[in-house]
């Protein structure tokens, strides 16, 4: 008998290898081929770390399948494979061993299919549905039934439902949607209003009972408390023009063409006529009061016209005898400023002129004095008569600006203080005192007086009864407003309080909905299974929650017992030591205390340091992990990769007995 062939390490590996992947595989798949290439043992013979990439092929055991929707207790599922379809699937593996003790295989994926692949359907707990399946078509009929009697309850009772299909469904978000088409019945004889006074009706036949109808729209299906619930949206709506049973009428009604509608319109007719009288008597009232308002508004206006022309006409003159002349600013306008003299001027500094001037003045017309105001006339005395002529003397400086001369005037004496105004200053109507004029004026006005008395009192009479009628009117306006804002007001609140009630459904839905995926996320990372244990593993530190993340992170380090640590970048002292071997490290775990996050471990790299350099404690705080050794310190974060990423450094490495190598390393772990 010959001996038995002692098998190679790397041989044995590579079975290794193959037997952890298909213990680490999914249970709906079967190993087709697995080939490992560039082996290699990193570590030592007592304590070997092997690297290798793989390339596997794995086989559909039956069909799967993707949740397209979950609505209440119903997990909606499309087809995604079948039975027999296989998948490459290829990356890096790793194998270590300290001393005697069990092998730890890791395998780090490079691209992974099987997600996109979807899942066996008993992986969906509980109730599933398959699109395009009876199982579907089945439910469907159910809603459909749903549908019909929701139906029934929004229409009129003079309707019925004969059938209702549903069409195009959808599965959207948290509900199906679907188009509907329903057979709608009348069980009565129906009616169309032609024509409405009070509470009378003027109805015609519209159609008879019997006569049928079809009525479309959209419906959508929620699940909620337990039960399904139907929402309708029809498009369009064939029940208004088919009119409404008499019973439906409130009031009396008249059915058109009868005698009793030939009866009613000839007295509806004569009412018509009284009510016409009586509106053409009021707008005549109506018109008078505003002929004679219109008179007083016209009289007003002139008044006005003849007050504002009077001011014009003296603003015109004030203009005008202010541009004559700088020296003329100070002077009412019934004076004319003759030729001013001037003495020789004296020039000061900054080019200011300094003289005196004397400048005759004369009156342009006879001035008054007031003695006394009645009315809109002014009662006057005589002081000062045209051609009178004074002097007026004085200083002035000069200055240049804008093209010009700007002057500063000080007068030396007033020769106008005493001469009174003119018959413009006084405004209104000017009389002499003793006067035929003063004495006609004063009967005028007593005779004036009398006549805006009585007008004034008949002016008041009308405008009395039109401010009654105006008052009436706007109380019934108000009261019509005030009806039609309180129902605004009632039926905004309503309209309110129905999307309050709906927001909080709706916020109640996704705060269930989340909080049933995370503790699904927190039951799955607890997993024995392996392949289940993994994909959570992978959709919780991808979700960007923060707690999952931190969970996902404890339970990757409570089920890590060795991790390689890929180096990406080191500074110069770190790449003379990769150079010289010790070119990786990995990180073996001991022991981990879940309630405080702290750890126990050992750095494993081709050195020569004492086992007690290369043992570290640690501890995880948040998202970030942090160990040190007497040798070596790291302080790694997860990012959304998710890999931990961060720093390594060392010093005092030993690789043979007379050299210490040292080094700042950039690496990453990739969570798997």
């Amino acid at each position: 008998m010959e001996p038995q062939r002692r098998r190679a390490p790397e041989e044995v590996v590579r079975d290794l290898m193959e037997r952890h992947f298909v213990v680490q595989a999914p249970a709906h798949v079967n190993l087709r081929s697995f080939e490992t290439t560039a082996l290699v043992n990193l570590g030592t013979e007592s304590e070997p770390l092997y690297k290798a990439r793989f390339d596997a092929v794995l086989e559909l055991r039956g069909e799967t399948y993707e949740e397209i929707g979950r609505i209440g207790p119903v997990i909606w599922l499309r087809t995604v494979a079948k039975p027999g379809e296989t998948v490459r699937v290829y990356g890096n593996a790793s194998a270590a061993r300290r001393g005697d003790g069990p092998w730890q295989v890791e395998f780090a994926l490079e691209f992974n299919p099987l997600p996109r692949l979807g899942q066996p359907r008993q992986m969906f707990e509980g109730e599933t549905v398959v699109r395009g399946t009876d199982e579907e078509r089945r439910l469907l009929g159910r809603l459909a039934e749903l549908a019909r009697e929701r139906l029934a309850l929004e229409l009129p009772g003079y309707w019925m439902v004969e059938g209702l299909e549903l069409l195009d469904t959808a599965i959207r978000e948290d509900r199906i949607e679907a188009r509907f088409s329903a057979s709608l019945v009348l069980r009565d004889h129906t009616f169309a209003e032609r024509a409405r006074e009070d509470d009378v009706f003027v109805v015609a036949p519209v159609a008879e009972a019997g006569s049928r109808s079809a009525l479309s729209g959209r419906a959508s299906f929620l699940f909620r408390n337990g039960r399904w619930e139907v929402e309708l949206a029809p498009e369009n709506n064939p029940l208004t023009a088919l009119g409404r049973p008499l019973a439906f009428f409130e009031g009396r009604v008249v059915i058109e063409g009868s005698e009793e509608e030939k009866a009613w319109r000839e007295a509806r007719h004569r009412r018509e006529l009284e009510e016409m009288k009586r509106r053409q008597e009021l707008e005549e009232q109506k018109r008078q009061a505003e002929l004679a308002e219109a008179e007083h508004r016209r009289r007003l206006e002139e008044q006005k016209r003849a007050e504002a022309e009077a001011r014009r006409r003296a603003e015109l003159a004030e203009l005008a005898r202010q541009l004559r002349g700088r020296l003329a600013l100070g002077l009412q306008g019934h004076w004319r400023v003759g030729e001013v003299t001037l003495s020789e001027p004296l020039e000061r500094e900054g080019g200011v002129l300094e003289f005196a001037f004397t400048a005759p003045l004369e009156l342009a017309e006879d001035t008054f004095v007031e003695k006394a105001r009645e009315e809109e006339a002014v009662l006057v005395e005589r002081v000062g008569t045209t051609g009178e002529v004074r002097t007026l003397r004085g200083k002035a400086l000069a200055r240049r600006a804008d093209g010009g001369w700007r002057f500063e005037v000080e007068v030396g004496n007033n020769p106008v203080a005493t001469l009174g105004h003119p018959v413009d200053f006084f405004g209104g109507k000017v009389l002499v005192e003793g006067s035929d004029e003063e004495k006609a004026w004063r009967e005028a006005r007593h005779r004036r007086q009398l006549e805006e008395m009585k007008r004034q009192q008949e002016l008041e009479e009308q405008k009395r009864q039109s401010e009654l009628a105006e008052a009436r009117h706007r109380t019934l306006l108000e009261q019509e407003r005030q009806k039609l804002e309180l129902a605004k007001l009632q039926f905004e609140e309503r309209l309110e309080q129905e999307r309050l009630a709906r927001e909080a459904a709706r916020r109640q839905r996704e705060m269930e909905k989340r909080q049933r995926e995370l503790a699904a996320l927190r039951t799955a990372l607890q997993s024995p299974d392996p392949a289940l244990r993994a994909m959570a593993l992978d959709a919780a530190l991808k979700s960007g929650d923060t707690g999952l993340r931190q969970l996902a992170l404890h339970e990757w380090l409570k089920r890590t017992t060795r991790v390689a640590l890929e180096i990406e970048a080191a500074d110069k002292r770190g790449q003379e030591t990769i150079a010289d071997g010790i070119n990786t490290f990995a990180l073996d775990f001991a022991n981990f205390d879940e309630t405080s996050g702290s750890f126990t471990g050992q750095i494993v790299a081709p050195v020569q340091n004492q086992p007690a350099d290369m043992q570290f404690s640690g501890r995880i705080t948040g998202e970030a992990i942090s160990l040190a050794s007497p040798t070596c310190q790291a302080t790694l974060r997860l990012g959304e990769d998710p890999v931990l990423r961060g720093e390594l450094r060392c010093g005092g490495l030993v690789r043979y007995s007379n050299s210490s190598y040292a080094g700042i390393f950039r690496v990453s772990v990739p969570l798997r």
